[in-house]
Order: structure tokens, then sequence, then C-alpha cells
């Protein structure tokens, strides 16, 4: 069978991509440095694998075959039970698990879309030739597939590329690579300007998605070694500074574009997705615990007992979506909140609403709130550590939370659903804040960023 399987993966291109290690004397290493664990057995009696991947936290997903799968994963409850044999089933299940936020490609497509050709010749390097953004990529932008299975083995192919195509300047803004490519600087070509653009407040960030945080806070340190460092907000910035010694000199504060005039156009292409009398409420992000789901629809429950047509969409797929399910049955919310996956244009759904809610525990730079605004839709956010207080600070149309509280958040959503910020917000107070997130003034950034 193994051969058979080798030969399926040649068959399939997917060399590079599986592996077949065979038997292995630690499983549970495997298991620790795992992202997703899974089943896709015809029938089994009892996978005593998947309960140790339960038991080591990973998400998983399963063939819904005979036996014991459906008992051990609670019916669902500890990861998502698809039909026995049925590989598209299967395949969406893992595109949901695996799902990320879009905000780091939809910001390198606007970058992209907006450098001025007079002083640049953009290549782009992705870890996989894949998603729903590289239809959006300019025609003359070269793209290169590293074919890396994970972002952490993309090293190798991204030195190689830099040796043939010689770049003036790389920007980097993925995490791990950017610690990867700082610690494989020296195999570099000489000359080549390194910048690197972090998103999230880091010190806030390794604690609560790392089981082991120590090793990564001293990682980051490599920072230093960069020719610059983009930091997506002032908080981001400091925290960099403060936590992991990075110099200030060498850190430069550019927010992220949000390219209005294409969100409004995107926001036309589509009737309103809403029915029902409401007020429409809409929230986006991966279904993950740093975004803050689970506050939400508590919060929902009790903005119900005040107003009791409101209505919630959520945007987005991610590894907590049963659990999130889960809890809008035990709130008796039903009909009131709806998931309704990733979207390809969620622009429509920001434009109708009535109000954008955003509950995430930490945030370099909500880009959906800009969004939001650049539609003249309301937005309540929890304060939380990270740039969001830097967004809607005297923002006529936004409504910040004190802390993650569901009352607290469910009296802000009542109160701003009852007073018609759309009607009341200043025009001009409006235009000033979204200017300092202007396309033409953020890409000219990059630019003196990329050749100082």
């Amino acid at each position: 069978m193994r051969n058979e399987l080798a030969q399926q993966i040649k068959r399939l291109g997917l060399d590079g991509r599986v592996q077949l290690p065979g038997q292995v004397s630690d499983p549970f290493r495997v298991l620790a440095h795992a992202d997703l664990f899974v089943v896709s057995s015809r029938f089994e009696e009892f996978p005593n694998a998947l309960g140790e991947a339960i038991t080591c936290g990973l998400p998983v997903v399963s063939f819904d075959c005979p036996s014991g799968p459906s008992e051990i994963s609670s019916h669902g409850v500890n990861g998502i039970l698809v039909p026995a044999g049925n590989p598209d089933a299967l395949a969406g299940a893992l595109r949901r698990l695996m799902n990320d936020p879009a905000e780091c490609e939809r910001v390198m497509v606007t970058l992209l879309r907006h450098f001025d050709r007079s002083r640049f010749e953009p290549h782009l390097a992705l870890v996989e030739k894949a998603g729903p953004f590289l239809e959006e990529v300019p025609k003359d932008v070269p793209v290169y597939d590293l074919e890396a299975s994970r972002v952490r083995y993309a090293l190798p192919g991204f030195l190689r590329l830099a040796w043939r195509t010689r770049p003036h300047a790389l920007l980097s803004t993925l995490g791990e690579l950017n610690l990867a490519i700082l610690l494989g600087r020296p195999l570099l070509p000489r000359g080549l300007r390194l910048v690197i653009r972090e998103v999230t407040p880091v010190s806030v960030r390794l604690p609560q998605q790392s089981r082991h945080p120590g090793p990564w806070c001293r990682l980051y340190r490599l920072y230093s070694r960069a020719d610059k460092v983009i930091c997506v907000s002032d908080f981001v910035l400091n925290d960099l500074a403060e936590g992991f010694g990075v110099p200030r000199e060498k850190m430069v504060r550019i927010y992220n574009p949000v390219d209005s005039v294409r969100v409004t156009q995107l926001a036309g292409a589509a009737a309103s997705p809403f029915f029902g009398a409401g007020p429409q409420l809409v929230a986006a992000g991966r279904l993950s615990k740093e975004k803050g789901f689970d506050l939400l629809l508590d919060a929902m429950s009790l903005v119900r007992q005040t107003l009791p047509h409101a209505q919630l969409t959520v945007l987005g797929d991610g590894p907590l979506r049963l659990d999130l399910e889960d809890q809008r049955a035990r709130l008796g919310l039903g009909q009131a909140v709806r998931f309704v996956g990733t979207q390809s244009n969620p622009y429509p759904f920001f434009r109708h609403a009535d109000l954008y809610v955003l509950t995430s525990r930490f945030e370099g730079l909500p880009n959906v709130v800009l969004e939001a605004l650049a539609l003249g839709t309301p937005v309540v956010a929890v304060d939380c550590p990270g740039g969001t207080r830097e967004v809607l600070a005297g923002c006529p149309l936004g409504r910040l939370v004190p802390q993650a509280d569901p009352q607290l958040l469910a009296d802000a959503i009542v109160k701003a659903c009852g007073s018609d910020l759309k009607k009341s917000a200043d025009a001009k107070r409006m235009e000033e804040v979204l200017n300092k997130f202007g396309v033409e003034q953020i890409v000219r950034a990059y630019e003196d960023s990329l050749l100082a």
C-alpha cells in the first residue's frame, strides 16, 4: 500500500507536500508540532491516535466511519466529522480549519496594485501559490511559488529565489518567515535591504497562541537584524521596543491602507444580504479564540432582551466554528445568529449592516474596521491590546468598550443601534479619520522604507 500511496502522491503532483515517514518512535513529538490531525479511515475499531491528538489540543477532522471516531470526538464537539469516503467534504473541512485571516494578503495586493512602477518592479513570492487573492495580483507582477508545506520550511526556496532574482529590497510580512529570513540573513546576497512587517502585538499574542512562548520571545529579538521594521500601529511599535529590545530608530509605524474607492465599488456589486426587521449586526474574522466571538454571542443574548429582532451575521471560518454553533444553541439564539463562512466579497455585508462589531482579544490594526468605516457603517469594538484604539479614538462612527465584558458590550451595541450614528456622524471629521489610512500616503511610506 505504501508504494501505491507514493505513486498517487507523484501522480497528483504532491511531491514535497505529502510525506510518508513510516512508523515513528515518538508520535507525541510529531503531534506537539502539528496544526491539525486528520483521520480518513474507512472504518475504525477505536482510533487511539485521534484521542491522543485531542489530548494534545489539536483540532481534528475525521471521516464519520463506523465505530470509534464519532464517539471519541464527542460527535463533532472536539473537531469536525464529515461523511465517510467523501473527499470533497474532507477538503472543505480542512479549508475551514486552516483558514487564516486575509488581512495580510489584502494589504499586500493593495501595495502591489499601487506601487509606482517608475520606481519599482515588484515581484511576489508565496509560501504556497494558492488562495482567493491570487486573481487580484496585478498581471505585471511575477509570482513565485516556494512550494513549502509550512511557513517554517520556506527558507531554502526563498534563499534560492533571492540569489536568482537579486532584488534590491525584500518586504516580509509573515511572523515565522520573518524570523527564518532573519536567521538566514548571512546567506542572502550582500546589499539586499531587508524590511520586516509586524502586524500583531507579539508580547500579547505569543502567550495566547503558544504552549511555550519563552523561546519564541527570545527569537523575536532577531528583529534588530532587519534594516527596517514596519509596525502597523504605535502599540505594536512600542511592544517591540519595550518587550523585545528592537531599536526605535529601526522601526516606523505605517498604518494599513484602506482602498475606499475599491471597497465602495465592491460593496455596490450585490444587493443587501440581510432580511428581517433588524437591527443587523455583522462581524468577520477567523473563528478562533483570539477573535472573541464567544464574547460576542454572550453579548448577543443580552442584546436580544432589549432588541428582540436584532440579528448577527458572522463571516469567516476556523477551528471554533462547531463550538460557536453549540454556544449559539445553548443560548437559544437560533436564527438570530448566522455563520455564513468566508466570503469572497464581504463588503455588501459591511455596507448594509446597521453596526459592525469587533470583539478581538488583541489586534495589530483591524482592517475590517477601516473598511466598515469607509462604507459609513458604525463600529463598536472592545478596547483590546493593539491598534483598535488608534483607529476609533475620536471617530464619530466608533464606540470603544473598555473591557471584554458581555454586559458592557451589549449595552454599547444597544446604544449604538438606537443613536442613528450613520446620520449624525460629522462627515468632515470622518474624512479626517480615514485620510490617515489613505492608500496614496501609505504606499508612499512603504516605498520610502524600501528605498531608504
